[in-house]
């Protein structure tokens, strides 16, 4: 079946060139040429690769490629050998050869989508990031509708690992210039976290009209609030504007509510939803929203009524448990919360929803029931350990054990680049006002970290909270009111009027 699929897969390469291909070849006089025997060999390779022997003609299409009577091919023999040739090295699982010939293969000027796809494929699998990124661009530029099929979260992912890598620039600019031109999307939703970048990226060229036009597409309410309040794209926008948010928040929520109910069958779009009522503050209707679901899937069969049930059912509840959060009802949230850690996130533990739950217990003041929900954590990622620190620092604060206290912080500072907000949460849990300020300031002067830390920064909506959650935000709003780190805000950015959205982190 494999070969019989590579065979299908392959041959729509045509190989127009060689009409001998489709039959065993004839006994031939000795060739002439370097040319003569380069086709000759192919010839062979293909009359293989129709009887099943894929090994023996894998051999033959890479000894093509490598002789000297390749060059002496024309132009459409040796891209068509060489796509050929990478294709059926990826279906065999390798990459590392497969890559090589399909980057030579890419650079013909008929090179189609396929052959793009398969290095972007080859290209993944040796986590070459760079050249992944530069298959996405071409992509999106010449075959935008085969993006739509593509991991839209995997490709802002890619965009976020490249922005960390100076040698990458022009590499991201293009990805970033690429999706945007040709209206890259995730799940119907604008990528805006991408777009700020890409228009911080433009102002630092002096592009402003494509800045402009860029920041013209930024509609997301905490997205519009990392863009006003950064004085780097002061360019971009109108001071009248400035933090005047509530226009913004009405329309994102009417924008959400269209896409939930154009897709009954489907949860992703309720999420996004739910997300941004939770930010607007607006915790019955989210809860409202959440119940409807689970009114729905009471018969236990979800997947009848919804696509993506197994994959977006976990986020129903954790928002449903935010909302009750929000409304007060922190034993109702907490049930709830452990149901949604109970189910399992990608057919594995639900290390987000534990870490939620134990989040709440500690905040609750309840620290053997936020230990407990962790307990079997295992092994979570770099963000999640510093999560799972946090958790472990309040705990600790919580049962006044100093020295756990210090061991906590001390692995935290050691791998803040993990979760330097995290790391911020935990100084002002910990009551280092100092610290905190320092290392705050430091953020605002950050380039990479400015951009959440003066979201951080701006004044939100006040809602319940526990006694403990209170304090420490409390803590926060007073370092942030220092006179060091006003000074430090107001040199990159601007601290606005209360904004109706939930604080970052809610």
């Amino acid at each position: 079946m494999r070969a019989a699929w590579i065979v299908g897969v392959l041959l729509g390469l045509a190989m127009v060139s060689l009409p001998a291909a489709a039959a065993k070849p004839a006994p031939e006089a000795e060739p002439e040429s370097p040319a003569d025997t380069a086709r000759q060999a192919l010839r062979l390779a293909f009359a293989q690769f129709r009887d099943g022997d894929i090994a023996a003609a894998d051999r033959g299409f890479a000894a093509v490629v490598a002789s000297s009577g390749f060059d002496a091919l024309d132009d459409r023999e040796q891209y068509e050998v060489l796509a050929l040739a990478g294709r059926l090295a990826g279906e065999r699982g390798e990459p590392a050869r497969a890559h090589p010939l399909l980057v030579r293969a890419s650079g013909y000027a008929q090179a189609e989508g396929g052959i793009w796809h398969a290095r972007l494929l080859a290209a993944s699998a040796l986590d070459d990031d760079v050249d992944v990124a530069r298959c996405v661009a071409r992509i999106s530029r010449r075959w935008p509708q085969v993006l739509q099929e593509y991991d839209g979260w995997a490709i802002v992912r890619l965009a976020s690992r490249l922005e960390e890598r100076p040698e990458a620039a022009a590499e991201h600019r293009e990805l970033l210039d690429a999706l945007f031109d040709t209206g890259f999307n995730v799940g119907g939703e604008s990528p805006d976290g991408l777009w700020l970048v890409l228009a911080r990226l433009a102002l630092e060229q002096d592009h402003v009209t494509r800045a402009a036009a860029v920041a013209r597409k930024i509609r997301a309410p905490r997205s519009v609030v990392a863009l006003h309040a950064d004085r780097r794209f002061d360019r971009v926008v109108d001071d009248a504007s400035r933090f005047a948010l509530d226009a913004v928040i009405e329309a994102d929520l009417a924008r959400a509510r269209r896409v939930a109910e154009a897709a009954p069958d489907r949860l992703d779009p309720r999420t996004v939803l739910q997300r941004r009522l939770l930010d607007a503050g607006r915790f019955a209707e989210a809860l409202a929203s959440a119940d409807e679901v689970v009114a729905r899937v009471a018969d236990g069969d979800g997947e009848t009524h919804y696509a993506d049930f197994e994959k977006e059912y976990v986020w129903i509840l954790d928002h449903r448990a935010q909302a009750l959060q929000g409304l007060g009802r922190w034993d109702e949230a907490v049930v709830q919360q452990r149901r949604a850690a109970r189910r399992p996130e990608n057919g594995r533990m639900n290390v987000s929803q534990a870490l939620n739950l134990a989040w709440l217990y500690a905040e609750l003041g309840r620290d053997e029931e936020a230990l407990d929900a962790v307990e079997d954590l295992g092994a979570p990622s770099p963000y999640g350990r510093m999560q799972l620190e946090m958790l472990r620092l309040m705990v600790a604060v919580q049962r006044r054990d100093a020295a756990a206290v210090e061991r906590h912080l001390a692995f935290m500072r050691e791998h803040r680049d993990d979760a330097v907000a995290t790391y911020q949460l935990a100084l002002a849990h910990a009551d280092r006002a100092d610290e905190a300020a320092a290392l705050l300031i430091e953020r605002l002067r950050s380039t990479d970290w400015r951009s959440d830390a003066l979201s951080e920064v701006q004044a939100y909506l006040d809602v319940p909270a526990p006694p403990i959650k209170k304090a420490r935000s409390a803590r926060q709003a007073a370092v942030a009111a220092r006179a060091d780190v006003r000074t430090a805000i107001a040199a990159v950015g601007h601290a606005g009027p209360p904004i109706a959205l939930t604080a970052p982190g809610f």
